[in-house]
């Protein structure tokens, strides 16, 4: 058994639960009208194209600290991700909730 088997395992685990996220669905949606989080664009790419890099990368030689790091951030994109999926314009003020998405 590997010493760093179980934070593979957890990253795995978020890497997965990431995956399930459609970035499109993310950014725009018709429900929505005129608020999106369309300027954040980029920033969704760049995240994306990382964490895809993550699946193919040879992460078993990172350290456990390493490990743990990247799997605590990607915990964070992921439960930002649940609250953009949660997000209604009919609750509150939609447009300082998405900017809140975007800071």
């Amino acid at each position: 058994m590997a010493r760093n088997e179980q934070q593979l395992s957890e990253l795995s685990q978020e890497i997965e639960r990431f995956t399930k996220f459609d970035k499109e669905s993310l950014i725009t949606r018709k429900e929505w009208g005129t608020i999106n989080l369309e300027d954040s664009r980029p920033d969704f790419d760049r995240t994306y194209d990382i964490i895809n890099y993550l699946k193919v990368l040879p992460v078993d030689i990172l350290t456990i600290k390493a490990l743990t790091g990247i799997k605590n951030e990607i915990a964070a994109i992921n439960d930002l991700f649940d609250q953009i999926n949660e997000f209604s314009i009919e609750t509150g003020t939609p447009a300082p909730k998405r900017d809140q998405f975007i800071n």
